[in-house]
């Protein structure tokens, strides 16, 4: 995978035809208006295998509102929706820091997001802040089998 590139934000439609849109999935006007102008406000990154939107302002519900989550939304450049947990590592480490720490949600029917092979991956701003729960401790399998574990060797 090459490194992302900062790229020209992608929304594939006018404002009209993006109005349409929502308003026929059941959303207004309003609403409308502020994605259009919150994703063309929004850094994009690419590279030959995924796009990135980069949201820096990200507002989360956590009580201490020092706390600064950014918010990537994650898609491959053919909408397929195969996805490779070293790629996303890497898009986190390049776009939000190497010891940031950055969650996928799978959230409630109620809030589901699920409309174009697209993800959302949160990262702490801070690399200090850890989440209280995951993984403590490193270990990195490269090609080596190791019991019945099987992993392809790191890319350089």
């Amino acid at each position: 995978m090459n490194k992302l590139q900062k790229a020209e934000a992608f929304i594939p439609m006018s404002r009209a035809d993006y109005r349409k849109e929502v308003i026929a999935a059941g959303g207004t006007k309003k609403q409308a208006d502020k994605a259009y102008r919150e994703v063309g406000s929004r850094e994009t990154w690419a590279n030959e295998l995924y796009v990135v939107e980069v949201n820096r302002e990200h507002r989360h519900g956590f009580n201490d509102q020092s706390v600064h989550m950014i918010e990537l939304a994650i898609r491959r450049q053919d909408r397929g929706h195969v996805k490779d947990w070293r790629h996303m590592q890497e898009i986190k480490n390049q776009l939000v820091g190497r010891e940031c720490e950055g969650v996928e949600l799978y959230p409630a029917e109620s809030r589901l997001r699920d409309s174009s092979n697209q993800f959302w991956m949160y990262c702490f701003e801070d690399p200090k802040v850890r989440f209280p729960f995951g993984m403590f401790g490193a270990r990195v399998v490269d090609d080596r089998k190791f019991k019945n574990a099987k992993q392809r060797k790191l890319d350089e």
